[in-house]
């Protein structure tokens, strides 16, 4: 996405709720979380990365590899495709 333009993030509520949980933990009632999407078009959640500032350099340049807090496949037209699937099966 061009800057200045808004990004969406789409992704099923079990998912989101299911990585959450295996970064932040169980005994949480509430979760903070930090979505960025970078230049790259890449989509990562980074409220408490375990190497701090080194890691959101790493999800910056493009080479952080982390697939519970990638969420690449839920950002813009990916995101609203499987949201679209999920609508037709329901209807149809």
């Amino acid at each position: 996405m061009l800057r200045g333009q808004a990004d969406f993030v789409v992704v099923p509520t079990a998912e989101f709720q299911s990585r959450l949980r295996l970064i932040h933990g169980l005994e949480k009632k509430i979760i903070q979380t930090y979505l960025w999407v970078t230049e790259r078009n890449q989509c990562w959640e980074t409220r408490d990365l375990e190497g701090g500032k080194e890691d959101k350099l790493r999800i910056k340049d493009g080479e952080y590899e982390n697939p519970i807090r990638d969420f690449t496949k839920f950002l813009n037209a990916e995101g609203w495709a499987g949201l679209a699937k999920k609508l037709i099966r329901r209807t149809a």
